[in-house]
């Protein structure tokens, strides 16, 4: 067993699905259920435009392969450009024209012949399936990637595209001497199973299920039916389990800020009869049939609970307008698995209309439980598996698959005798045989039989889905904070601590960074963590909370706010166009030479980029600078808090020193440089002492070192040096634009003004030297004492964190 990939004694269980596994309820109770048997679980689906990367089902881990299959993508393309070149029929009606397109049918044909003999032939070799049909080789090689990164010491794969990395990854190991096992989940009978694409798709996909299906340890299915095809079609050597997709036992209801029970989301009264259908939207699953029975079915409503394909809502729709039924056509999204009974139980009665196909005869649609463990009688068609479960527990009627005429007849026959079919449909001893806790042991005892569990299986760290419970409302608890890219000690972490509830730091890394199997466990670890504490995440920059687990800074920021956490985005780029900036009079860009100026220009664009992208997805960027905040909507000022205790007051020292004079290394006018020069040069010829650090080696904690500080003349705000020096009552020169005194931005609004000695780049020299000759003088310790005041005032972190507050609404 692989132990090193666990941060525990706790086996970890990679359970892998095709699809973006919300409403996949096989799935979800698996997962639990693993939970429930002491394995730690990762569930891995495969991702759509709608989803986040990285999430969770209450606390079990998702991470969504981005689905980004190329080589499905590369045929996808060459079809479409081989139909388009492809010489068109010949039209006419004269001899000649009908010898000619007799000979393009016939050369058509034989080409379709001579693939088909091809195909049959590479897909009857071992791995064959791969070059038939290149979406395998996608799947497989997805998959093994994510399991090579998570390293699982056993794997669960549900339906047949997920088996071709479970299998990969499970014979590699066993090379390298750490077997890891797997095991199959059937979730259908995949010979009879309608696969889109051309015959050969099918084709690859049957020959990959026969292939691997003897390498897996264990298979598992849906039915007894199902079990017996296998055992006989693959000749296993024993016959699989049956794990029936039963719905739990238990009934949770979603709050009612999320959902509303079935009827009342229809606006559909108690009297009025009322079908449900929960499931995929699909042709083949018979929703066309449901619709087109309403025609004949006066007065009753039908609501669909399924999935987000908007085609085929598009074309329920359609149909509904075209028969003149829209108004009672009710199109509905999924509710989680563990919620759907107690949301369908208002309805008066459940349908599954499949059509008849091979696979379909020996399907047991999940619905029909979750019909029965909400009570409801059910109308299905007649296929061979369901039919025979309806009648056997006498819970329904049964209907002529794809007949809309049969279903009305159906749904009218269950009406008449409807007290009858629920008594059935309620019988106690019927509905304990179809639940999931039922079949449960099975499914622990398959997992257990290949990696044992060393410790008694842990309790759940909930005992009810979440939401299944009222949580503590916002009025009952503060609002909790992670600061990512911060350290133990990060001042946002400490300042929202004192002013406003809870908060971690999570140190987070960059946006680019990888990782091996471990990391990448952990960083689903993390996101849970923080997905489940906090109301709003803030950010350092670029920081990541996950690597590069969940796409990237964007990516990840969109994820939590999709997942209704406040976030934003600390930052000092450049984030005005310096070129906007250049323009201003006076500013310290205005005399730079224009090839250093584009120099910078195009550098700061650079840095400034990702961050403007954010800002046009509607993440709110924090900044220390008025300027940004004052030019750019979105952009917000918060003065950053300053690490506490702050220094003690400071009284001058007794035994003369040389006064120390602090050069800030920022953006300044040439003018302003010639300047300063000047003054580093008188400066030190009277005896003081100046520093004039590069930006690369400078910190603005340095600033509480120097008795004067000189800030930036010609930007016209100042930094957080400057901050740092009034915090140790140190004197600060500079110049505050007017714009900014008056901004609203500006912390001007407190009784406070900031104890900038303002000084013109003409007057600078004079200014310093006349501040350092005086240092000692009542004036000057006045104005220390004011820094000092000013700076708990704004930089104590109480209007920090009333301005991230603000913005969030917190």
């Amino acid at each position: 067993m692989n132990t090193a990939a666990s941060r525990s004694d706790q086996p970890h269980l990679a359970m892998l699905v095709a699809n973006p596994v919300v409403g996949d309820s096989r799935v979800e109770k698996s997962a639990l259920s693993a939970v429930r048997a002491g394995y730690r679980v990762t569930i891995v689906g495969i991702g759509n435009a709608s989803t986040p990367r990285v999430d969770h089902y209450e606390h079990i881990p998702i991470y969504r392969i981005p689905p980004d299959f190329t080589r499905h993508k590369a045929w996808t393309r060459e079809n479409r450009r081989r139909k388009s070149t492809r010489a068109p029929e010949v039209s006419g009606t004269s001899p000649v024209h009908r010898a000619k397109r007799a000979w393009q049918r016939l050369n058509r044909s034989w080409g379709e012949r001579f693939d088909t003999a091809r195909e049959s032939f590479r897909v009857g070799r071992p791995g064959g399936w791969r070059t038939v049909w290149p979406q395998t080789l996608d799947y497989e090689e997805a998959f093994l990637e994510i399991l090579h990164r998570l390293r699982p010491d056993i794997v669960h794969a549900h339906d047949r595209h997920p088996m071709a990395g479970a299998a990969a990854y499970s014979a590699l190991q066993r090379a390298a001497g750490t077997p890891v096992p797997w095991v199959y989940d059937a979730h259908e009978w995949v010979p009879g199973t309608i696969i889109g694409g051309p015959p050969k798709a099918k084709t690859a996909w049957v020959a990959l299920e026969a292939e691997l299906i003897r390498t897996a340890d264990a298979v598992i299915t849906v039915t007894d039916h199902v079990a017996g095809e296998l055992h006989s079609r693959h000749r296993l050597e024993s016959r699989p389990r049956t794990v029936i997709n039963a719905p739990r036992g238990a009934r949770y209801a979603l709050p009612p800020d999320q959902r509303r029970p079935l009827r009342e989301e229809c606006g559909v009264g108690p009297e009025t009869p009322l079908l449900v259908y929960v499931g995929m939207l699909a042709e083949h699953r018979g929703v066309f049939t449901i619709v087109d029975a309403l025609t004949e079915m006066p007065g009753v409503h039908v609501a669909f609970v399924g999935s987000q394909n908007d085609a085929v809502r598009q074309q329920l729709h359609d149909r509904a307008v075209t028969s003149g039924v829209r108004d009672r056509l009710h199109l509905l999204d999924y509710v989680p698995s563990h919620s759907v009974t107690w949301y369908i139980e208002s309805a008066t009665c459940g349908v599954s209309a499949l059509m008849p196909y091979p696979a379909h005869e020996l399907a047991m649609p999940t619905k029909l439980r979750e019909y029965a463990q909400a009570g409801l009688p059910v109308v299905a068609s007649d296929l061979d598996t369901q039919s025979a479960f309806v009648a056997e527990h006498g819970v329904g009627t049964l209907f002529t698959a794809g007949d809309a005429s049969s279903l009305a007849a159906a749904f009218h026959r269950l009406l008449d005798d409807q007290e009858s079919y629920r008594r059935a449909v309620r019988d106690p001893d019927f509905l304990a045989s179809q639940t999931w806790e039922g079949n449960e042991t099975a499914l622990a005892a398959t997992w257990h039989s290949l990696c044992p569990v060393p410790l008694p299986p842990p309790e759940p760290r909930s005992a009810a889905p979440a939401g299944a419970d009222a949580s503590p409302t916002q009025a009952e608890r503060h609002p909790t904070l992670v600061v990512v890219g911060g350290s133990a000690s990060d001042p946002w972490t400490e300042a929202w601590s004192r002013h406003a509830g809870d908060a971690r730091s999570q140190a987070g890394s960059g946006p680019d960074a990888g990782g091996d199997g471990p990391s990448m466990s952990a960083a689903l670890d993390s996101w849970l963590e923080i997905d489940q504490y906090a109301d709003a995440v803030l950010y350092h920059g670029l920081t990541c909370a996950h690597g590069d687990v969940d796409g990237g800074s964007l990516s990840e920021v969109l994820s939590l706010q999709r997942r209704r956490k406040q976030v934003g985005v600390l930052t000092e780029a450049p984030l005005v166009d310096a070129e906007l900036l250049r323009e201003r009079p006076g500013h310290a860009l205005s005399d730079w030479d224009p090839e250093v100026f584009n120099r910078y220009r195009r550098r700061a664009l650079k840095q400034a980029r990702p961050f403007l992208t954010m800002l046009e997805h509607g993440i709110p960027l924090f900044t220390s600078s008025q300027r940004h905040a004052h030019l750019l909507d979105g952009v917000h000022w918060v003065p950053t808090p300053l690490p506490f205790p702050l220094p003690p007051f400071e009284e001058p020292s007794p035994t003369p020193e040389p006064v120390s004079i602090l050069i800030v290394p920022t953006i300044r006018s040439q003018a302003e440089n010639q300047q300063l020069d000047r003054l580093v040069a008188e400066a030190t010829r009277e005896g003081f002492t100046v520093r004039r650090p590069r930006y690369s080696r400078y910190e603005p904690s340095q600033a509480g070192h120097a008795e004067i500080v000189v800030e930036a003349l010609t930007l016209g705000e100042w930094g957080h040096s400057a901050a740092h020096a009034w915090s140790a009552s140190r004197l600060v020169v500079g110049h505050l634009e007017e714009s900014l005194r008056t901004s609203p931005v500006a912390p001007l609004v407190t009784a406070a003004a900031p104890p900038l000695l303002e000084s013109s780049v003409p007057e600078i020299v004079d200014t310093v030297l006349g501040l350092a000759q005086a240092l000692n003088g009542a004036e000057a310790a006045a104005t220390r004492q004011q820094g000092r005041d000013f700076a708990e005032s704004i930089y104590g972190g109480k209007m920090a964190v009333a301005g991230l507050r603000g913005v969030w609404g917190l």
